[in-house]
């Protein structure tokens, strides 16, 4: 322990930024001397290992606080060394982060999707099927009818825009849609039975 306090006080000598072998914490003064002689270093290092540079400047400034929350220096030997470990540090925690958070996203949040909604294989293929029968549903339709149901549907158009351009009331769209939607619910009620299993 002496010899370790003799170390430290030996290099106090030499390096300006080194700390004294008393127990206090860093003052606010020697942590801007830390921003300002090795701030941008530090960044660039952080940003070539995070690949980017707004993550690295958090990085570093979590660093810096890290530093002044410590209550005891003396067993620091190099601020400049211990700065770029504590900020290497957060960084391997921050890119570990992101590893697993990504293998989440690659890997398990696909199944609990799939879980969550039941897309197994067999409903997937049951939706193709039902997709299919709604189309083929809709091929049946009388033109009129089958225009003013995919207008409405499919292309959100209003009751009174299609009346417009097919010179027929609103009222008229409105029974077309609908007698559309019954045909067709009429016509896949098994594919519709067979989705809800």
């Amino acid at each position: 322990m002496a010899s370790t306090k003799r170390h430290i006080a030996e290099q106090g000598k030499t390096a300006p930024e080194q700390v004294s072998g008393d127990a206090e914490p860093l003052s606010q003064e020697e942590i801007n001397r830390l921003f300002k002689n090795h701030n941008e270093e530090l960044v660039r290092y952080l940003t070539s290992r995070l690949k980017s540079h707004e993550e690295a400047v958090e990085v570093a400034q979590e660093a810096y606080v890290r530093l002044l929350r410590l209550d005891d220096t003396s067993t620091i030997g190099f601020l400049r060394a211990f700065l770029f470990r504590t900020a290497t540090n957060i960084a391997i925690d921050r890119i570990r982060r992101r590893g697993l958070a990504q293998s989440y996203v690659d890997q398990e949040a696909p199944q609990q999707v799939n879980e969550m909604f039941g897309f197994t294989p067999e409903r997937s293929v049951a939706a193709k099927q039902a997709l299919n029968s709604v189309l083929e549903c809709i091929s049946t339709l009388p033109p009129k009818c089958r225009y003013a149901f995919v207008e409405y549907k499919f292309k959100h158009r209003s009751y009174d825009d299609i009346a417009q351009e097919l010179g027929l009331t609103s009222s008229m769209i409105r029974k077309y849609v609908l007698r559309a939607l019954v045909h067709c619910s009429d016509k896949m009620s098994e594919e519709l039975d067979a989705w809800s299993l």
